[in-house]
């Protein structure tokens, strides 16, 4: 039997196990065992995709996302190597590579006794003796009616061990258990299978699955289709549902947990209510339904809960987008309410809760700056509330896997539970695709699956004496996004054709990827300077800059300051908004100096064009602008929902374009009369950007999001 030998672990593949230094062992599956072997035998060489499908499943014809599962679980077995270094990597669009250095060790050791001067024994080995055989065995050539001494002490000597190895055994569990304190330990593991169970066109946004799991209900928004209530019996596919009136859409209905009852929302853009519907006769109808409440301002999106017993509904509420969501409890029997969190203004506050299957806790979700969000702990039956984990990217819901352990999705395609008592964050599975809204009933666990977004990147463009019109620009199966204006009627974008997300140029000769060009992760908001012939943009709210001639990254913001946004001026000026707290200082980089110059005005986002500074605020709505010789401020538009969060631009230095509510706005600077708001479109506009050299403007156009209920197994 062979084994491998790590630093910390000792891998033997004939028990599928790893022993650790302390002692543990960790069972492996097949797949598992198979995969780690194959890594190992090869360490320091590469081991392609098809040569793993081939040794762990027999076939070739999976998809690599099949590999990356099975590698995540096993990297949470192996753990790092020296320094923290990962001891499986990943060769992007070739395979896996097991970089530490492993002893190989022959376990087939044949025990034998000690050699001494008396007569070699012809007898087996002693522990496999039985007392017959031991008594026939020679001491000096004579029959002995007793068993040996090498015999007896080998034995000991063998209990004495075992004994030692079991009691150290022991205490581990003992230790493991007496440090997670739950009855249901979560063990780590893999949610690649699943099984859809919506099947509409459209975007499933939020549901719940009754106590029983026989019952599912959602919201569906489907474009040219009014949005839908529906309750969905699994068991039959039968389906049921309520259709919004008017300007009316439905969001986040909850089950209580003896069926009886579905608690929604019913909003409009201008206001939120809180409607329960009974579905006791498990007959969903508009008749048996009933406004509770009032739930603030319509437009935001927020969870609903039920109490254990049914008598109470949680509900968030908020009455503007500077006044952030608190959680009230409702009593079903008085309609009497109160709030019973109290968020700082930094954020959109509570917006998501669940109960716990005790329904003694309730778990929240707070928006913390609008960038992060706080994961709170209420005690139902007291005022008691502890923050128990801070993540630095914002989340939709959280769900609860025990009384213990909640679970959530990240950004990255990734799984994360939270123990409570022990305060630890464990990855149950690398998905490989985008999920949010877990909700976990019947001791299963479901979420909505995102399916990948269209993109393509359009124009919209004017003649001197033409309307404007929008086309598309670079169409493709593949996600193509970020256009920027290059030298020679060139367009920068970034894309994924070639396996990961690149810089590619679309030239009068066709489609050139700059493969040499090794932008920071995550790289957003990318703008081109002709002038320094450099990328400038984003990547983890810092701004940096990528010297094409060069080919060298350059980072121009500390990490303690946050910038979500910035422009190109033509006369060579960066301008940016640098954050904190919700204020946003204007600021100006020389792109040929670095220098940076304050503005000195509270903006979120700004363009110049033709000695003038236009720029929006964070809360408020409209357009300002600054005379950059007088230094006077206006407000341009009094009358316009332009927001901090608009896609917007100056074309030609004459109009304002911006993109909401699904069509463009043009605007004339001059007279401040809107030119036209005709070009509507069914999908979302991304990173809208002018050229007033070419006349023209492009942007990323995402198609309406798909979505899927699905059910992880």
């Amino acid at each position: 039997m062979t084994v491998y030998k790590c630093k910390n672990w000792t891998f033997v593949p004939d028990s599928q196990e790893i022993i650790y230094a302390d002692g543990r062992k960790a069972q492996l599956p097949s797949r598992l065992n198979s995969c780690l072997l194959s890594l190992i035998t090869s360490a320091g060489k590469t081991v392609s995709y098809d040569e793993l499908l081939l040794k762990v499943w027999g076939t070739t014809h999976k998809d690599a996302s099949t590999i990356s599962s099975v590698i995540s679980e096993i990297r949470k077995l192996v753990g790092c190597g020296n320094d923290g270094q990962k001891i499986i990597v990943t060769l992007p669009k070739r395979g896996y590579r097991f970089t530490q250095p492993v002893e190989v060790v022959d376990a087939e050791v044949v025990s034998e006794p000690p050699k001494t001067n008396q007569p070699k024994s012809t007898s087996t080995t002693p522990e496999l003796l039985d007392k017959s055989e031991a008594g026939k065995e020679t001491q000096n050539g004579k029959e002995s009616t007793e068993p040996s001494v090498i015999a007896v002490r080998t034995e000991k000597s063998t209990w004495k061990w075992l004994v030692i190895v079991l009691t150290i055994i022991a205490l581990l569990l003992a230790v493991n258990t007496a440090l997670n304190l739950t009855e249901n330990t979560q063990v780590s593991q893999s949610y690649s299978d699943f099984e859809v169970l919506s099947h509409e066109v459209g975007r499933e946004d939020e549901f719940d699955v009754s106590n029983d799991g026989r019952w599912l209900v959602y919201v569906n928004k489907a474009p040219n289709v009014k949005p839908s209530l529906v309750v969905k019996e699994l068991s039959t596919g039968r389906t049921q549902q309520l259709v919004a009136k008017d300007n009316h859409y439905f969001g986040s209905p909850t089950f209580s947990r003896d069926v009886t009852q579905i608690v929604f929302h019913k909003q409009t853009l201008d206001e939120c209510e809180v409607w329960l519907a009974d579905f006791s006769s498990f007959h969903l109808d508009s008749n048996n339904t009933r406004k509770l409440t009032d739930c603030g301002k319509g437009g935001f999106w927020s969870t609903t809960a039920f109490s254990k017993d049914g008598n109470h509904v949680y509900f968030s509420r908020a009455n503007s987008l500077t006044d952030p969501f608190k959680v009230f409890q409702l009593d079903l029997r008085s309609l009497f309410e109160r709030s019973i969190t109290s968020p700082a203004s930094s954020g959109r506050g509570d917006y998501a809760f669940s109960l716990s299957p005790d329904g003694k806790l309730l778990a929240i979700v707070r928006n913390v700056l609008w960038q992060e969000s706080h994961i709170l702990v209420r005690d139902t039956s007291g005022n008691q509330t502890e923050k128990v984990a801070e993540l630095p990217y914002l989340i939709d819901r959280v769900a609860w896997l025990s009384n213990e352990e909640l679970v959530y999705c990240d950004k990255n395609d990734e799984l994360w539970s939270y123990e409570l008592v022990t305060k630890q964050q464990t990855s149950l599975a690398q998905i490989g695709f985008s999920c949010n809204y877990p909700v976990v009933a019947a001791e299963q666990l479901f979420a909505i699956k995102k399916v990948r977004i269209k993109n393509a990147i359009w124009t919209l463009k004017k003649g001197i004496n033409d309307p404007f019109t929008i086309q598309p620009l670079i169409e493709s199966p593949y996600y193509d996004f970020n256009a920027m204006f290059g030298a020679n009627d060139s367009l920068y974008f970034i894309s994924d054709r070639s396996g990961e997300e690149k810089l590619w140029q679309k030239t009068v000769q066709g489609f050139k990827q700059h493969e040499e060009v090794q932008l920071p992760a995550n790289a957003r908001e990318l703008e081109f300077s002709i002038d320094t012939n450099s990328l400038y943009g984003l990547s983890q709210k810092r701004l940096f800059r990528y010297d094409l001639d060069l080919n060298e990254l350059e980072w121009l913001s500390k990490k303690k300051h946050e910038v979500f946004n910035f422009s190109i001026t033509d006369d060579g000026q960066l301008i940016f908004s640098e954050g904190n707290k919700e204020y946003w200082t204007l600021k100006s980089l020389d792109l040929f100096t670095l220098k940076i110059s304050a503005l000195n005005l509270n903006a979120f986002s700004a363009r110049q064009s033709n000695g003038q500074l236009y720029f929006t605020k964070f809360h408020d709505k409209g357009l300002w602008k600054k005379d950059l010789q007088t230094g006077v401020i206006t407000k341009v538009f009094e009358n316009i929902n332009i927001k901090f969060n608009t896609f917007w631009d100056i074309w030609n230095n004459e109009k304002l374009i911006w993109a909401t509510d699904n069509k463009f706005n043009i605007f004339d600077l001059n007279t401040g009369h809107l030119v036209s708001d005709e070009l509507t479109y069914q999908g979302h506009v991304g990173f809208l950007k002018c050229s007033s050299d070419r006349l023209m403007c492009t942007f990323s156009f995402r198609e309406n999001d798909e979505s899927e209920i699905i059910k992880f197994k």
